[in-house]
Parts: structure tokens; sequence; C-alpha cells
């Protein structure tokens, strides 16, 4: 019978370290977070020049007060941007821009929700989601400044080079 107790150290050694060294890698792996090369920007994005802003509301209440704040906000933000013209009509436009207040379930939390929409297949091309801790008008200003740094952080880089930018964390394509 085979026993460790009669291997020769020199063996042993041998062993231990042939042992680390191949696990070394596989441990390796599994630290380093696995890197994607870029996706594609969607080229309706890139492109467009014309968009339509759907008003998509408030999903439970409206807790603003205010029945449009939130589209009229919305719209003069991208109005003051100038990125885009903006038409009355969808049927008229490159690209939807459906911006709404969702719940956030069991809370008194809200998320405005930016859902960038091909008009022609009605296809989401991209969103952006910002939560408001507190339902008040301070809140609902810095989501609505960070859902305007969003866009422009996905779209501006695209109209000087033809590269996508690096997503922020708080976008994500769907």
């Amino acid at each position: 019978m085979f026993t460790v107790a009669k291997m020769p150290l020199s063996y042993l050694v041998l062993t231990f370290l042939t042992i680390a060294l191949l696990s070394a890698p596989s441990l390796q792996a599994k630290k380093q977070k696995e890197v994607f090369p870029a996706a594609p920007l969607p080229v309706q994005i890139a492109v467009a020049k014309k968009v339509f802003v759907s008003n998509g509301g408030f999903e439970r209440y409206n807790w603003l007060g205010e029945e449009d704040r939130l589209y009229n906000q919305f719209y003069a933000a991208m109005k003051d941007w100038g990125r885009y013209e903006l038409v009355s009509a969808p049927a008229d436009a490159d690209l939807i821009l459906d911006i709404r207040a969702i719940s956030v379930e069991s809370t008194t939390h809200e998320r405005l929700r930016l859902v960038i929409l091909d008009p022609k297949t009605h296809v989401a091309l991209w969103t952006f989601n910002e939560f408001i801790d507190y339902l008040d008008d301070k809140q609902f200003d810095e989501a609505m400044d960070k859902i305007m740094a969003d866009m422009k952080q996905l779209v501006e880089p695209v109209s000087s080079a033809s590269t996508k930018p690096k997503p922020s964390s708080r976008s994500r394509a769907t």
C-alpha cells in the first residue's frame, strides 16, 4: 500500500508546487472580472436628428403636484440642449424619447426612466434609470439632471467621433 509517509520529501515538495502552480491561474481568473469589448451603439441613436418626446407619465400617482411637470421639464431640457430637432409627431422622428416616473414597489421611492425607442419598430434601443430617494423637488431636479447627463454622455462622443462612449453606471443597453 502506498502512503505519503513513504514518499521522499522532494516528491512531496514537487507535488505541492505543481498543484499550487496549476491552481494559481484558475484562482487568478476567478478574481479578475471578465472584460468584454464595447458593444456598438445602435445606429439609430448615432445618426438621429429629430426626436419625439413621449409623456409616459407617473406609474403610481403624480407626487409633484403639477400634472405635466415631468414631461415639461424634460422637454425644456432637451430643447435647451439643442442637439435634436424636437418634432410634434412620432412619425416625423428618428427616435422616440419616452420619459416616465416609475414606482419602486412597497416604498415611497420613485425612479425616472428614459427609454429611447426606434419609432419604426418600437424596439427599446437604450434605457436610463435615475432613482429618487425622497419625493421632493430637489431630488426630482437632480434625477432629471442626471438623465440629461446620461443622454449627453451617450450621444455627444458619437457626434464628434464614430466610437461608442463608455457607459455610465446608470445606463444600460436594452
